[in-house]
C-alpha cells in the first residue's frame, strides 16, 4: 500500500529539501521527505529505528550508515 502526497515547499522548507538532495544527503527530494516522516515517527516514539532499519534492511533497500546500524542494534539490546 502506498499514500501519494502533493507537497508545496516555500522558502526555509523548499531551501533545506534542496540543499539535502544537493549535498547528497539523499538522492531525491522523496528520500528526504520520506526520512522526515520517520524521524517525526521516532521523535514521537511513534517508530523505534531498529524495527525501522530492520525492516529495510530486510527488503535490500537501506541505505543506512554503519553508524546507524550501530545505533539500531545497540536499541534492539535494550
Amino acid at each position: 500500500m502506498a499514500t501519494q502526497v502533493l507537497v508545496k515547499f516555500r522558502g526555509t522548507p523548499e531551501k533545506v529539501l534542496k540543499t539535502l538532495v544537493k549535498e547528497g544527503i539523499f538522492g531525491t527530494k522523496s528520500e528526504a521527505v520520506r526520512a522526515g516522516v520517520i524521524t517525526l515517527g521516532k521523535e514521537y516514539s511513534l517508530l523505534k529505528p531498529a524495527r525501522y532499519y530492520r525492516e529495510k534492511l530486510e527488503k535490500g533497500l537501506a541505505k543506512v550508515s554503519p553508524k546507524d546500524i550501530e545505533n539500531a542494534l545497540e536499541e534492539l539490546e535494550e
